[in-house]
């Protein structure tokens, strides 16, 4: 398999994938199947599946990336790079508002898999950030 066909929906804010396909037979099948689901904009796009040896010798380091309020995490999400990613956490320069956002290191994506544990680690870091902010570590 050197492709894969992927069927999609909609433009702009409403594009979406709706299936991914390794032959181009299904995913026509599969727009016929759902042709009157309301999505009459459904279409196949081919895409190459990339394979080059330079990759295995690319090393992928994760993180995580939040956004943070007083009454708590607004937002995460994981983040890669070939690189360490470094601790790297900024508080608001609103003094009304208390909000911090940053990057944190993971030791493993499979961390990224339990909600809780991200929370605490952003929880941790952001009370870490503070103490030193305040020269109490």
């Amino acid at each position: 398999m050197n492709k894969v066909y992927i069927v999609t929906s909609g433009t702009y804010s409403d594009y979406a994938i709706e299936k991914v396909f390794d032959n181009r037979e299904d995913a026509e099948r599969y727009i016929c199947l759902h042709d009157n689901d309301g999505c009459l904009d459904m279409r196949v796009e081919e895409y190459d599946i990339y394979k080059n040896a330079e990759l295995k010798n690319v090393k992928v380091h994760y993180g995580i990336y939040f956004i943070m309020r007083e009454n708590g995490i607004k937002f995460f999400d994981i983040v890669y790079d070939n690189k360490p990613i470094k601790t790297n956490i900024n508080r608001s320069k609103h003094n009304y508002l208390k909000s911090y956002d940053g990057t944190l290191p993971l030791s493993n994506r499979n961390i990224f898999k339990d909600k809780d544990v991200v929370k605490k680690i952003v929880y941790d870091a952001v009370a870490k950030f503070e103490a030193e902010e305040a020269g109490i570590c």
